[in-house]
């Protein structure tokens, strides 16, 4: 426990939050995970709409709404993750949490990596009238991947109880 000095005797210093505690949350009260998930759930999904309008209406302005999507929607998932990750590790191996985290955590970064090549593909030219065929077949893919993990975390947090009521 971190002291101060006062004239002679030290106390503690009350109040004090770990730079993990401060990750998990424990300064709002509640988990931060929940925090972040919701931007690439999002705004991704919202990517594969803009793919799929610009087939019906071509227009680059759809195209390039659905790549910044992506690229947004990735930036909000690295803090997703690593306050995932943070939730994760700790948990007992062996346990159901355990497994349910591996397949969330396996799912998501599918669904990531997908998104990553998706937009790769998109970066030469994202002024197209119409998303080309495999960048979009990649977000759809990754939009379903997305989806199956995000009911996982749901799985964690609503019928496990993983991290609720953890920052209190």
């Amino acid at each position: 426990m971190e002291t101060s000095q006062v004239g002679e005797s030290r106390q503690p210093i009350k109040n004090r939050w770990t730079l993990r505690e401060i990750a998990q949350g424990k300064p709002l009260g509640h988990p931060s995970h929940a925090l972040f998930v919701h931007f690439p759930a999002g705004l991704w999904p919202a990517a594969l709409l803009f793919d799929l309008l610009s087939w019906i209406h071509s227009d680059p302005t759809l195209v390039r709404a659905a790549f910044y999507n992506i690229l947004l929607g990735w930036g909000l998932a690295l803090p997703a993750v690593f306050t995932g990750l943070l939730d994760f590790l700790p948990t007992v191996r062996g346990s159901r949490k355990r497994q349910l985290g591996w397949r969330h955590l396996i799912f998501q970064a599918g669904a990531m990596g997908l998104f990553a090549l998706s937009a790769a593909l998109r970066a030469p030219d994202p002024g197209l009238a119409r998303t080309p065929i495999f960048p979009l077949l990649l977000a759809a893919v990754g939009t379903g991947l997305l989806l199956v993990g995000n009911y996982m975390g749901g799985e964690l947090v609503y019928r496990h109880g993983m991290r609720v009521g953890a920052s209190r």
